[in-house]
């Protein structure tokens, strides 16, 4: 059974002589719904066509997520508070650690999701990131002139201080998460 994730009750009798490669029950439970015991092959266009699909679905459901997640981070900053589920270097290694026990297709998961998370960033209108770029040229398109240069170098060195401090920021927020330093003295 595919499809939504819901509560159901089956009965089902186990085969005496299931087929080769095949369970008793037939059964195959999975966090990846759309992987099947038939092989896929590049030639099958139906199971390309799959892949391809599922595929666009998971890249719109995380950066659905990711936009969550700045809303959240959004609110714990003007709450006062220290954003969590926000991760540095130190914390996508831990995670990186951890879901490498489950297998190489988790692992290629989790850089989709890193990617996404790193594409979804780049474009928020910040300075010295291309969406502050993006910001400048609407801006210029909107004033039909152009921004000083010097200006927009100002704004761009502003940007990037704000960068590398949310950066120390987020990496001591993992050590301290983590215990790196109890681990290390």
């Amino acid at each position: 059974m595919e499809g939504e994730i819901q509560r159901q009750i089956l009965s089902v009798v186990p085969r005496k002589n299931p087929p080769e490669g095949k369970g008793a029950l037939g059964v195959m439970i999975s966090a990846y719904p759309y992987l099947t015991t038939e092989k896929c092959s590049m030639t099958n266009v139906q199971c390309s066509i799959g892949a391809l699909e599922q595929g666009f679905k998971s890249t719109k459901i995380w950066i659905d997520r990711v936009f969550e997640g700045l809303r959240g981070i959004g609110g714990s900053l003007v709450r006062g508070k220290a954003p969590e589920g926000v991760s540095g270097p130190f914390g996508i290694y831990q995670l990186t650690d951890t879901v490498a026990a489950y297998g190489w297709l988790p692992i290629l998961e989790l850089l989709a999701i890193l990617s996404i998370n790193l594409a979804v960033f780049n474009i928020l209108p910040i300075p010295a990131l291309d969406g502050g770029r993006m910001f400048f040229v609407g801006l210029e398109w909107l004033m039909q002139k152009r921004i000083p240069a010097e200006t927009e170098q100002k704004i761009n060195s502003w940007g990037m201080a704000f960068l590398i401090t949310l950066m120390v920021l987020v990496s001591l927020q993992d050590v301290i998460r983590l215990g790196v330093m109890e681990r290390i003295f």
